[in-house]
């Protein structure tokens, strides 16, 4: 029994599509990030602020549209001052 043309493009477009499906859906990293209070010297005074991973501003954070990431977030602040929305 001989296939037809036809069937082998379109398992040949399906494959394609799925192939592009997977490539911009692909999972951008993980990113790890330690919200706490350390003193920095910004203004040539030494003073208490919110740092992200040790650093004020914190990380710059890029992806493409489409991809995945997981952020993974700990909360070292004050329980008074928790609030932490994204």
């Amino acid at each position: 029994m001989r296939k037809k043309k036809g069937v082998r493009i379109k398992r040949g477009l399906l494959a394609f599509i799925a192939l592009l499906f997977a490539s911009a859906t692909a999972l951008a990293g993980e990113y790890r990030l330690v919200i706490d209070e350390t003193r920095v010297n910004i203004t040539g005074q030494e003073r208490m602020a919110m740092t992200i991973n040790g650093t004020a501003p914190g990380p710059a954070l890029r992806w493409r549209e489409g991809e995945e990431v997981t952020l993974r977030v700990t909360n070292r602040l004050m329980k008074s001052a928790r609030r932490f929305s994204g």
